[in-house]
């Protein structure tokens, strides 16, 4: 969604307003932060970078 990589982008440029990995995933409903797979090919390197890093930080869980 628009609003997830707006959150992305923002947290990326602005680490003092980056949300923590709980606060992604109840703003998302999300259950795991593996969800944030499919933006990690975005176009933007920004977003890209920002939610790999994400991804790598979680480990192995599973949504």
């Amino acid at each position: 969604s628009t609003k997830v990589m707006d959150l992305l982008e923002d947290g990326a440029l602005h680490p003092e307003r980056k949300l923590s990995d709980l606060e992604f995933m109840l703003v998302f409903g999300w259950r795991s932060v593996d969800s944030i797979m499919p933006y990690m090919n975005h176009n933007s390197e920004i977003i890209a970078n920002a939610a790999y890093e994400r991804h790598q930080k979680d480990g192995d869980s599973h949504d």
